[in-house]
C-alpha cells in the first residue's frame, strides 16, 4: 500500500498542483513551516468510505484538494476540469 505523503504527490502533479475544488494553485505539505495554510495540498476521499466497505480504500479514489475546501465541503462535487 503506497504512503499517503506518496498519494497526495502523484495526485498533486497529475492535478498539476490545482485544487480539484476551487481550482486554486496549492503547495505540498512537506513546503510548509507553521501553521497549515489554506492552499496546502490535502488528500479527499472522493467517495464515502461506508460505499466502499470497511477496510482499504483504494487510492483511486482520493483527488487532492486545498486545505480550506476539504475542510469545508459538504455533499457537493467538482465540475468536470
Amino acid at each position: 500500500m503506497m504512503k499517503k505523503s506518496e498519494q497526495r504527490r502523484k495526485l498533486f502533479f497529475r492535478q498539476r498542483g490545482k485544487c480539484i475544488w476551487c481550482g486554486q494553485q496549492m503547495i505540498l505539505p512537506e513546503n510548509v513551516r507553521g501553521k497549515a495554510p489554506d492552499n496546502m495540498a490535502t488528500l479527499e476521499h472522493m467517495y464515502d468510505r461506508k460505499m466502499m466497505g470497511r477496510g482499504n480504500v483504494p487510492w483511486k479514489t482520493h483527488k487532492v484538494a486545498c486545505k480550506k475546501c476539504n475542510e469545508t465541503r459538504q455533499n457537493w462535487w467538482p465540475l468536470d476540469r
